[in-house]
């Protein structure tokens, strides 16, 4: 007997030796009952010059040795300018250059893609789906969303009958959520058991609808903080930042904004017409995310001023637009709800970085790209650089500010279901997220703020270990106060020569 259990007790040892290097995979399965669906961003894949073909050449981004081209052409034409002033001249030498780089990825007055360009996507084989599959869904994010969202109906579909699984979990980043939206709006929520809106554009941008109605300039502060932002993750960002500073309190980067804006001045009429709202304002997926406010006067602008002289037949185009307007902007709020009643779903924002530079909305709190009470779906925030209001903050619950007093999250859609993490760019992505999300999305049933210790509203991302952690409230280095000092030195300095000598600073 005693042979026997040792025996047994032996052969149950080695059974699990044998396992242990398996059980981690099968354990991260484990609580998966249906496939991962990632549904990327506008511009969050490569466009190529034939779709059907992966080895032609990429179109967008466009190459080093495109831009590179386009530089060397170009440079003629600013020696010329910087002699004679000549600005339709030098139009006429940029336009060429500009538009090799724009054209491959304009669209047809309609809307459509004709030439065959577009993204490589080819579905998986359905014997390697499985309920613990990570999958990706690629589109072309020129098109309208109605368009993008019928093949995503085609690619759930697929992939729940290959994995024998009736539904599929969702995230969607950016423009993704404008796709998902258009697509429960139109398909219903049946085949969804879990969405996360990851800072998602389905309130739009506010730069978008500044863009398509022709609000644009460049200020000093707005350049030094995007630059500032855009090099969050840079190794020497501290240098870096202070060297941005020390430049705008010393006054030239005034000069470079006041270079840049008698240029916006002087090409606006061509560079709007000929490259910027022909390809932006043929792509129906910006149209999607010109926020609500913007939408009649961003239509008006194009189709009736930058187009009034152009016989070019654009009511296709149009059409479209009203059609997303009536089918899906119209009803987005309603539509997020029914989504929260049908499934769990959950939000991610980003805050603590500017806006984009080129526009007058660049003070919004954002992650660079999307504003924060965009992609919060209605949180309150400061403005860049500064904090809530004392009036803001009056009989606030504690629980809904941000540790810095940036964010109200009171006010949001979906108060317990929105978590934001600070200094995380708009693009960026890290294991941390991934696993969050991820334990959000096969949660048992709605978790919340509340459930994940780990995961409380406010959240934090080192870019020096590309963690997210919670937020434990602002610090800042030794070398970050001295560069402050120096800088509020040379503001001083600049103050007093602008009282001295007015006419000439």
């Amino acid at each position: 007997m005693k042979k026997t259990i040792r025996l047994c007790a032996a052969l149950l040892l080695t059974l699990t030796l044998l396992l242990t290097p398996v059980l981690p995979a099968f354990a991260a399965d484990g609580g998966r009952d249906c496939p991962y669906i990632y549904v990327h961003g506008f511009m969050g894949v490569d466009i190529h010059a034939d779709a059907e073909d992966p080895d032609s050449p990429v179109i967008w981004p466009p190459s080093s040795d495109t831009i590179l081209d386009a530089v060397k052409a170009a440079l003629p034409a600013i020696a010329r300018l910087a002699i004679d002033h000549n600005y339709d001249a030098f139009a006429d030498a940029l336009m060429p250059a500009v538009s090799d780089i724009f054209n491959p990825v304009i669209c047809t007055p309609e809307g459509t893609v004709e030439d065959g360009s577009g993204p490589v996507f080819t579905y998986p084989d359905a014997d390697s789906i499985t309920p613990g599959s990570e999958l990706s869904f690629k589109y072309d994010w020129r098109l309208d969303p109605i368009v993008i969202a019928g093949q995503l109906n085609d690619f759930i579909n697929y992939v729940c009958e290959s994995s024998g699984c009736d539904q599929v979990v969702l995230e969607c980043h950016s423009f993704g959520g404008v796709v998902t939206l258009t697509y429960t709006t139109l398909y219903g929520t049946s085949r969804l058991r879990s969405v996360m809106l990851n800072t998602t554009a389905i309130f739009g941008e506010d730069y978008n609808g500044e863009l398509m109605t022709g609000h644009l300039g460049l200020d000093a502060d707005a350049l030094t903080a995007y630059l500032k932002a855009v090099l969050s993750d840079n190794e020497y960002r501290t240098v870096l930042y202070g060297t941005f500073d020390l430049l705008n309190a010393a006054g030239l980067t005034d000069v470079v904004c006041a270079l840049g804006n008698r240029m916006i001045e002087k090409l606006g009429d061509r560079v709007l017409p000929e490259v910027i709202v022909p390809m932006f304002g043929g792509w129906l997926s910006v149209w999607s995310m010109v926020p609500d406010q913007f939408i009649d006067e961003a239509t008006d602008y194009v189709f009736n001023t930058i187009y009034k002289d152009d016989p070019t037949d654009r009511s296709v185009l149009v059409g479209k637009i009203e059609n997303f307007n009536a089918k899906v902007r119209a009803g987005k709020t309603q539509m997020l709800q029914q989504m929260n009643e049908d499934m769990n779903l959950y939000v991610m924002s980003r805050y603590n970085f500017c806006g984009v530079f080129l526009t007058p909305s660049w003070k919004n709190m954002s992650d660079t790209t999307v504003d924060t009470k965009y992609s919060s779906f209605g949180a309150t925030c400061a403005e860049y650089d500064a904090k809530l209001t004392e009036a803001q903050l009056a009989g606030k619950d504690p629980a809904f500010i941000s540790p810095d007093q940036n964010v109200d999250a009171s006010t949001c859609l979906f108060p317990q279901q929105i978590w934001f993490v600070k200094d995380f760019l708009h693009a960026n992505t890290c294991g941390d997220e991934h696993i969050m999300i991820l334990t959000l999305l096969y949660h048992e049933g709605q978790a919340d703020v509340d459930t994940y210790e780990a995961y409380p509203r406010y959240l934090v991302y080192n870019n020096k270990d590309h963690s997210i952690k919670a937020d434990g409230g602002p610090t800042q280095s030794f070398l970050q106060r001295v560069i402050a000092a120096v800088k509020d030195f040379f503001e001083r300095i600049r103050f007093t020569l602008e009282h001295l000598f007015p006419k000439v600073i």
